[in-house]
């Protein structure tokens, strides 16, 4: 049953009240949603000025991207050893405000304002959080659906509402499902498993104006080659991840594929032997091989080489190395040298240990979730772990964050997520799942959930890494 435009509006002002953003701000003379801002409808201003509120520490003065200071040595003069590093309480930072790690000297602010037993989260440390210029952030209010925060100053903007032409609000089908356009910050696409008039899924990709609201189809894929009945699922599979370029893996019924957005191509569909799972292939940075279920593929998906791995399904991340190379990076229990982070090499098959036994950094705590999935050129080679373990004993990596880079092979540990992540009260909702971006002046920022040493709620955070 679809929603008309009276009643859909005071169901997005319900929403907005319920996460803390104001209403009467929200509505425009049409009763839209306003991403806009005052400035005409162009991106929030991300040059200068206070980043944060209620007296938090301006934005560092300006750098020149592809300078000394912005090339990313994000591990100079933080702690790289292997020791215990005491644990030192820290009072929740407000919404704003730049605290520092007492334990490992990095700034710290709150972004959400969760009530009790509400859970404002990342979407997921596979899928990026800020659009291609850094001024938005989505976020999601589980129970709520999908948040729009104005990246700069913090504030919710109001939830993701896209209409199609004919009045029909087609949302994304699961919380992960959503994919910035990696050129255009007004864009983001979803396939959705709404249908207008009860008529159940179509296998439609949409793409959605998040200021102007307007979505539209890009590709219907019941047609062929795919040829999805109606009423199936188009789906990114059950654990999606997205490296902003223009290829992606989609999935419906038996079928699995790699769709170009760009040229709107769809390359050949598989099914049968190998492929008959829930998860979709997993689209390199370079849009030329794909990762599924240990292999690397063709965009074809023809098997072009296995991959060392004990087991292909532990959490892991794509990205790509400053030389170029795409990288799996995985978490390894199981395996010949169990790590935080193996990473292995698609183009050659190689496995490199980054932080692993090996390496004298031990046997990997529980709770690991991996992120490399920044396109900034910056931000190449760089990927990051949290690590929740045995919050009840202080260990190496408790609750820390921590940065390695497959180029140089340094590893360093940046910071307290202060999480009890999913063996905490708050369960699954309370893992940190961070995922990270590089502001203008070179800073690694990196959105984190956290329910701040086990309260009963799960608020968004950031942590800010100078370079060099």
């Amino acid at each position: 049953m679809t929603l008309d435009c009276t009643v859909r509006h005071v169901v997005l002002a319900l929403a907005c009240l319920a996460t803390g953003c104001d209403a009467a701000s929200l509505v425009t003379g049409k009763g839209d949603v306003d991403l806009a801002g005052t400035d005409g409808g162009n991106s929030p201003d991300l040059t200068g000025g206070n980043p944060g509120r209620d007296g938090g520490d301006p934005m560092p003065d300006m750098v020149v991207p592809g300078s000394d200071a912005a090339a990313g040595v994000y591990c100079a003069n933080r702690a790289t050893d292997k020791k215990v590093h005491p644990f030192t309480a820290l009072a929740k930072p407000a919404i704003g405000v730049w605290v520092a790690d007492p334990d490992f000297g990095t700034q710290i602010t709150r972004v959400t304002e969760a009530a009790a037993d509400e859970y404002i989260t990342p979407v997921y440390s596979t899928v990026p959080a800020w659009n291609s210029d850094g001024s938005l952030m989505i976020l999601y209010h589980w129970g709520n659906g999908h948040l729009i925060y104005d990246a700069r100053t913090l504030k919710l903007l109001g939830p993701l509402d896209c209409t199609t032409k004919d009045g029909w609000n087609p949302g994304p089908s699961d919380l992960e499902h959503v994919m910035w356009d990696p050129d255009n910050p007004d864009q983001l696409y979803f396939p959705s498993l709404y249908a207008p008039g009860g008529a159940g899924p179509l296998p439609n990709l949409y793409r959605c104006n998040v200021r102007t609201h307007a979505a539209v189809v890009i590709h219907d894929f019941s047609t062929a080659p795919t040829s999805c009945a109606k009423g199936s699922e188009l789906r990114l599979g059950s654990d999606p991840q997205w490296y902003p370029g223009h290829m992606v893996g989609l999935l419906c019924g038996a079928k699995k594929w790699m769709y170009d957005m760009k040229a709107d191509k769809v390359y050949m569909p598989r099914s049968g032997a190998g492929f008959g799972d829930s998860l979709a292939a997993v689209a390199a940075p370079s849009g030329t091989v794909a990762f599924f279920n240990g292999f690397v593929y063709d965009n074809d998906l023809t098997q072009l080489r296995k991959l060392d791995m004990a087991v292909p399904d532990e959490h892991a991340n794509i990205g790509r190395s400053k030389a170029g190379h795409d990288f799996y990076y995985a978490v390894d229990f199981d395996g010949k040298d169990p790590g935080v982070i193996q990473a292995h090499d698609l183009q050659t098959g190689t496995r490199i240990p980054l932080i692993a036994e090996s390496g004298g950094w031990g046997y990997p705590p529980t709770g690991i979730h991996i992120t490399s999935v920044c396109a900034d050129p910056r931000a190449h080679g760089w990927v990051m772990a949290s690590v929740v373990g045995d919050f009840a004993r202080n260990e190496l990596f408790t609750m820390e964050l921590v940065l390695a880079n497959i180029d140089t092979k340094v590893v360093c540990r940046v910071g307290r997520h202060r999480s009890h992540g999913g063996d905490g009260p708050n369960g699954y909702q309370a893992e940190p799942h961070p995922v990270f971006h590089i502001l203008p002046d070179g800073t690694m920022e990196a959105l984190f959930a956290s329910d701040w040493g086990g309260t009963n709620r799960v608020d968004s955070y950031l942590i800010r890494i100078p370079s060099g």
